[in-house]
């Protein structure tokens, strides 16, 4: 129903989808997506994506739902474009509705898809809908502190670590 695949040399990870999906094969996908796109990141660091939808059905209206509900965190993986092939208008339709950051863009020839991935007509990474700080938003952070001191609940030191949690604002 779906490969994925990363190649070292051109950045690109590589989603390849086929067939009407369930609910099951979309979070599957998901989950997998997600940690290669981030074992991705942390290897190799800035990295595109080619999705190569032209072999998937039109899909449900759950499982579009359950891809848009997942974009929001594929898009905090890269910040690079993100091309979908489709075979049709209406997959196009589709497919938009939850490829609409501004680092994405559906199209119906692979050609036109990989040479944009390839210009360098694309917006600096902070112009990027995705995953970039707007202005005044304020970003956390967790730190896990080993060794914590006793709970002020109880007299019993914690086993656990206790987190803090940092609050930033950037402008930009």
């Amino acid at each position: 129903m779906y490969t994925i695949s990363f190649d070292v040399p051109s950045k690109t990870l590589t989603i390849v989808t086929e067939g009407f999906w369930s609910i099951a094969t979309t979070a599957a996908f998901s989950a997998e997506l997600l940690a290669r796109g981030t074992a991705a990141r942390l290897y190799h660091g800035r990295f595109v994506v080619l999705a190569d939808l032209r072999k998937a059905s039109i899909q449900p209206l759950k499982v579009v739902d359950a891809l848009e509900a997942m974009m929001p965190k594929a898009l905090k993986v890269t910040s690079a474009p993100i091309a979908a092939v489709v075979a049709s208008h209406l997959a196009k339709l589709q497919t938009e509705r939850y490829l609409k950051a501004a680092n994405c863009r559906t199209f119906l020839d692979i050609d036109a898809a990989r040479a944009w991935l390839a210009s360098d007509d694309h917006p600096p990474d902070e112009a990027w809908s995705c995953g970039a700080v707007s202005r005044n938003a304020a970003s956390t952070s967790s730190t896990v502190m080993p060794n914590a001191p006793a709970s002020p609940d109880t007299d019993a030191p914690r086993s656990a670590s206790v987190r803090i949690r940092a609050v930033s604002t950037m402008v930009l």
